[in-house]
């Protein structure tokens, strides 16, 4: 019974010692930059097509892992999520040009 008793303050205590996570404007501050060409081999090596405009952030604690916002036509933007450690790409993400705070300024 002692140890039932005890496994709620354990994990209490766990959760009250861990941060909420960050937001996305929060992960990946700053400006858009223009996008490294490690980054852009990533997204050309996932075969990345119908973009013409490419701007990048970095994440902020995690080297390595970037958002890439990319137009054909400087109205529609879709945002790529690239690890250039792992060469992997997730996305596009219509939506997260605005949690990013909208689209980069050319």
């Amino acid at each position: 019974m002692l140890v039932l008793r005890v496994w709620p303050l354990v994990m209490l205590a766990a959760v009250a010692g861990c941060s909420p996570p960050k937001t996305i404007p929060e992960e990946f501050p700053g400006p858009w930059k223009e996008p490294t060409p490690e980054v852009m081999a990533v997204l050309a090596k996932n075969s990345v097509q119908g973009c013409g405009e490419f701007y990048q952030k970095e994440a902020q604690e995690y080297r390595g892992e970037f958002v890439v916002a990319c137009t054909s036509n400087g109205k529609s933007w879709a945002v790529w999520q690239v690890w250039t450690r792992s060469g992997k790409v997730l996305g596009p993400d219509e939506a997260m040009i605005w949690k990013l705070g909208g689209p980069p300024k050319s």
